[in-house]
């Protein structure tokens, strides 16, 4: 019987070959015919890549899980931070511990839970000043003493938490630093602990070394456990009963909770603070929850998209990452969770770039720092209108702190390890255009006026302006060749015969961070 045919990866002969000849230099290797004995050696690197591809179709179970592992996103918890104050405040620090359990009031008979992941040492940042802490905290619901079955002795058994839903999926969960002890999910065989491991195939769960090697693992998009065949990882003996003692699940989106809705300390973990009569510990700040629902989907559904993304650029290295993953796959985000009623009015992001290896807000030089500038979607309408203030259209560009945060929390699964990321809105610069221009015979003055006027102020759409219609270049300074080719461009227009810039002839220099804003024109318009 023939294995059963899989698509790990769908490229032919042909778009390998394809792909091959593009990266050669054309200016050096000008023979591409098939008698060429270099193209030759390139058609069959694509062969080769063609057979190990069909290879790759043709994996075992196993195999093909810890291969989709380096692809799709694992489900992960919807996380928040969390400011805890303690009043009335102590003249000593005290801790939160990990693993404390906060919750929403009841809805329709239920409420969210979450749970936070580190210690939150409140701390009094001054004299008279409030003791708090903020850490994050992650979605947390639990099933516990889960009976799976009875091993039937075989090799490679495989068995269904049923407490997951079809909805959700199994956290997983290695180093569980905090309690209970121990990894996520924890399984017995006959009342013995076994291993949790993220793959069997390795050396330490090789059983022909005499180890026992009583591991599992997790087959998390379908939410099973598997264990080994006898020589990765021990085979369960037969009619031993399995359970899985405990284990935490990552729900859809009913796990994402809004700002504010964690209201109540539901559980404090052992070793926390005492309070005292007279004390209490409230959540004073809660902004909207992230992930969790944004990486779902089961089975073979997740997997055609998840290949889709393998080829999207997604870990932030160059300036170009950072600007594409904002203006389209952030965007795309927020406008995906208003769809689906979990937000009540998305974030929008008009423009991005990044600095590399500078440190904002000053933007001076400081290594593995990313200073990133943010235009924010705005009413352009106000942007470019001449008759409101900059200081106005300033403040409808800056950063708020809460879509700072979410940018964040965004770029930070993205990003390198050792970048640090810093934030900052563009300043808006005045500029005033002052220019003559000479019409051609038989065109209208107010006509040409009016074209002028237009032509200027979409130029400098800090949106959709410039020659590219991208945008003016952030600190691109204004040169006047750039303004003359434009106006001159323009139809009934012979030449221009003075063009000013903020009362000179010369370019308006701009900082790096700096975009120009147009607040005034003036405009001569005679016949030629």
């Amino acid at each position: 019987m023939a294995l059963p045919a899989s698509r790990v990866d769908d490229r032919t002969y042909d778009q390998l070959l394809a792909v091959l000849l593009k990266q050669l230099p054309v200016a050096e290797w000008r023979d591409h015919n098939p008698s060429d004995p270099g193209i030759t050696l390139v058609e069959l690197l694509a062969w080769l890549g063609e057979m190990t591809l069909y290879k790759m179709d043709r994996t075992s179970p196993e195999h093909r899980e810890r291969y989709l592992d380096l692809v799709i996103d694992r489900p992960e918890p919807a996380t928040v931070p969390v400011t805890f104050k303690l009043t009335p405040p102590r003249a000593v620090p005290a801790t939160v511990k990990a693993g404390t359990l906060l919750a929403t009031d009841f809805r329709n008979g239920a409420r969210v839970i979450y749970e936070t992941i580190t210690d939150a040492v409140l701390v009094r940042a001054a004299a008279g000043a409030d003791q708090t802490a903020t850490v994050v905290a992650r979605e947390w619901a639990e099933v516990t003493n889960e009976r799976l079955g009875l091993s039937d002795g075989t090799p490679n058994q495989v068995f269904t938490l049923s407490g997951v839903g079809t909805t959700s999926h199994v956290l997983l969960d290695f180093v569980n630093v905090y309690g209970p002890p121990g990894p996520n999910p924890q399984v017995s065989v006959a009342g013995a602990p076994w291993n949790l491991k993220p793959f069997l195939r390795t050396e330490a769960s090789y059983t022909g070394g005499g180890g026992a090697a009583q591991d599992f693992m997790v087959d998390q998009i379908e939410n099973r456990i598997r264990f080994g065949d006898g020589l990765f990882g021990a085979v369960p003996p037969a009619l031993s009963e399995i359970r899985c003692v405990r284990y935490q699940v990552v729900a859809e989106n009913a796990a994402l909770v809004r700002e504010g809705e964690l209201q109540h300390v539901l559980r404090l973990q052992v070793g926390s603070l005492t309070l005292a009569a007279g004390e209490s510990l409230q959540i004073t700040r809660q902004p909207d929850a992230d992930g969790g629902g944004g990486f779902f989907g089961s089975g073979e559904a997740r997997v055609a998209p998840a290949l889709a993304r393998f080829r999207h650029r997604d870990r932030l290295i160059t300036a170009d990452d950072f600007r594409t993953v904002l203006e389209v796959d952030f965007n795309q985000l927020e406008t995906a969770l208003k769809a689906r009623a979990i937000l009540p009015e998305p974030a929008r992001i008009a423009r991005a770039t990044a600095l590399m290896n500078r440190i904002a807000p000053g933007l001076y030089p400081r290594a593995g720092h990313v200073a990133i500038i943010v235009l924010r979607e705005a009413d352009w309408n106000v942007i470019v209108d001449p008759s409101v203030a900059v200081t106005t259209k300033q403040s409808a560009i800056n950063l708020d702190i809460t879509l700072e945060e979410k940018l964040r929390r965004f770029l930070d699964r993205r990003r390198l390890i050792t970048t640090r990321l810093g934030f900052i809105a563009p300043t808006l610069v005045p500029l005033i255009v002052e220019t003559s221009v000479v019409a051609s015979t038989g065109r209208s003055l107010a006509e040409m006026d009016l074209a002028v006027r237009s032509a200027l102020r979409d130029f400098f759409h800090l949106q959709t302006g410039h020659f590219d219609h991208r945008g003016w270049p952030f600190g691109r300074s204004v040169f006047p060749a750039e303004i003359y080719r434009l106006l001159e461009g323009i139809d009934g227009v012979d030449y221009v015969t003075q063009l000013l810039l903020n009362g000179s002839d010369g370019p308006v220099a701009l900082a790096d961070a700096e975009l120009p804003v147009l607040q005034q024109v003036s405009v001569a318009v005679t016949r030629s």
